[in-house]
């Protein structure tokens, strides 16, 4: 009997011990100054507070934006010129399809009217909004060795496709003389001079590093048409005069009646009277019906070629080819006017 009381009473002292010590690692838990659960407890409550605090503030921020004068006024620019692993976003990488008619600040040779023509991913071209005016003709165009022109006549005649720079060619798409690299026939002397770089170099001096043409090509016209979503058309079969030009793949047809659209990126402005001039525009393509037909898009609502001598009704919309890392941002205006700038 005497050994079992004795056991009893050590495990009691045992239990009292383990109890205590318990007892200490529970209030050390709870009261320590920074892990403990009250500590912990209090920092949640001041957090959800600070919380409740900043959410009360941005609604406030909104309500007052909200009843500002500056409300309805509100432009959106996007500033965002580096993506998530910091590489530089060009405007190349920004502008898509659904851009080519937005308006672009650009200034050169007296003219500051600009849209987004097209991108190639690499390059964005830009266009004139309208037809250039004969005053801002360059002066070193020549056009008096061409049969049938009235054109301004002061330098040597280009002699015939040799004369087309091949990176100028393949940079505003004109592959037909990648086919005919030896042609003399008259339009293609015509296509050189509005593929002269240095010709129109006064248009490219907005931007350093950007060159320009005098017209867009037709193959350029295209693509970007195309990219809009347009009925589609097809340039892509030639013979040894120009282009054809269809609705159809390879087409056999010198002439189309175009799909109708109200896009002034590609009709510009028509007068009303059909007659008044400049009621069509030219295009840097010779065309398949005729050695001196340059491609045309005119008052008849047809794409078709012309006597380059038809200066009475038809005119010229300059492209710029902006240098590739082009910077640029977009701002939205609250009418949803899009006008970018460049180098921002």
């Amino acid at each position: 009997m005497k050994n079992q009381k004795g056991i009893t009473l050590i495990a009691l002292v045992i239990t009292i011990i383990v109890l205590l010590i318990l007892a200490a690692v529970s209030i050390t838990a709870l009261t320590d100054d920074e892990k403990g659960v009250v500590t912990r407890a209090k920092q949640a409550a001041q957090e959800t507070e600070d919380a409740s605090d900043e959410e009360d503030s941005d609604i406030q921020g909104a309500m007052d934006y909200l009843e500002s004068e500056d409300w309805g006024n509100a432009e959106n620019t996007d500033t965002d010129d580096d993506d998530e692993n910091n590489t530089t976003v060009t405007l190349a990488d920004k502008v898509t399809p659904t851009n080519y008619g937005d308006v672009i600040n650009y200034s050169a040779n007296g003219i500051s009217d600009w849209k987004i023509f097209y991108n190639d991913g690499s390059n964005v071209f830009i266009i004139m909004t309208d037809y250039m005016d004969a005053e801002y003709l360059p002066t070193d165009l020549d056009w008096s060795g061409y049969e049938h022109t009235t054109w301004p006549q002061t330098t040597p005649v280009k002699t015939g496709a040799s004369d087309i720079d091949s990176t100028v060619a393949d940079k505003f798409m004109l592959s037909w003389v990648d086919s005919y690299p030896s042609s003399q026939i008259d339009s293609i002397k015509v296509v050189a001079s509005l593929m002269d770089t240095d010709i129109w170099a006064d248009f490219a001096e907005g931007v350093d590093g950007a060159m320009a043409i005098g017209t867009p090509t037709l193959e350029m016209y295209v693509a970007s048409w195309n990219a809009k979503g347009y009925t589609k058309l097809y340039c892509n079969n030639m013979n040894e005069k120009g282009y054809y030009i269809g609705t159809t793949t390879n087409p056999e047809t010198a002439s189309i009646d175009m799909p109708t659209s109200d896009d002034l990126l590609y009709y510009a402005e028509i007068p009303e009277d059909d007659f008044e001039p400049p009621c069509g525009m030219w295009f840097a393509s010779p065309g398949s019906a005729n050695v001196q037909y340059l491609m045309s898009f005119g008052w008849s609502n047809k794409m078709i070629g012309t006597y380059f001598d038809d200066t009475s009704y038809l005119g010229n919309r300059v492209v710029v080819c902006l240098p590739e890392g082009t910077l640029g941002t977009k701002t939205t205006a609250a009418d949803g006017t899009v006008t970018w700038t460049i180098g921002e």
